[in-house]
């Protein structure tokens, strides 16, 4: 069932007509994906993952985040206290999750190479 998207000018392709070539999952979806990113990325590759990224900004929210809460709790803000401790929590937490993330995906390259 087609979505109404909204009226074009006349002349103009329907910008259903864009996503038609998209092959859907199967045997040729790799291949448009990959002729995708080779149009649009500068080198012709796929992206990488952000993982190290994540961590990083995951770091950084723990620590401002711990040190405002020391520093409000220390100000007697007691309020902006725990706000900010539950948001070094979060990062925490975070942090765990892309610790979990990186294990296996270790684990994921280490079977890989064993199979080769």
């Amino acid at each position: 069932m087609r979505r109404d998207l909204g009226r074009h000018r006349r002349g103009q392709r329907d910008p259903a007509h864009y996503v038609q070539d998209d092959p859907g999952p199967g045997p040729g979806a790799e291949q448009w994906s990959d002729r995708i990113w080779s149009q649009i990325s500068p080198t012709g590759e796929r992206p990488r993952s952000a993982i190290g990224l994540r961590v990083v900004l995951a770091c950084f929210g723990f620590l401002v985040c711990t040190a405002f809460a020391v520093l409000s709790a220390l100000l007697g803000w007691i309020g902006l206290a725990v706000l900010m401790g539950v948001l070094a929590v979060i990062a925490l937490a975070d942090l765990a999750v892309l610790a979990c993330r990186h294990q296996e995906r270790r684990h994921e390259q280490e079977r890989r190479r064993e199979r080769r």
